[in-house]
């Protein structure tokens, strides 16, 4: 697959935990199906699921890569701010792990 981000948190936090960071960090308002839609932004696809013993939200965007790695960023910068879970942030495009952050840091 091409075109995905991944934010890989835990373990520890719950899922609806995680959820709950991402809609705050992308402005998103609604959760249908474990994706979280972003209002006005159809192009975007945030998908929050359990892949014990983390959670994985997957972040797929239509367009640009630039305008993918913001969102992405995003997400992984206010779970950094606002939580002391262990995240990473990874790649499809770059088959690697572009930033990560464990508790003990």
């Amino acid at each position: 697959m091409s075109n995905v981000d991944y934010v890989v948190v835990g373990p520890g936090p719950t899922l609806s935990d995680v959820t709950d960071a991402v809609k705050l960090a992308s402005g998103a308002t609604d959760l249908v199906n474990g994706n979280v839609l972003i209002t006005g932004d159809n192009r975007t696809s945030l998908t929050v699921y359990s892949d014990d013993p983390e959670i994985v939200v997957d972040v797929y965007y239509g367009a640009d890569l630039d305008q993918q790695r913001a969102i992405s960023q995003r997400i992984y910068d206010h779970i950094v701010e606002h939580t002391d879970w262990d995240v990473r942030l990874e790649s499809d495009e770059t088959d690697d792990i572009l930033a990560s952050r464990t508790a003990s840091d």
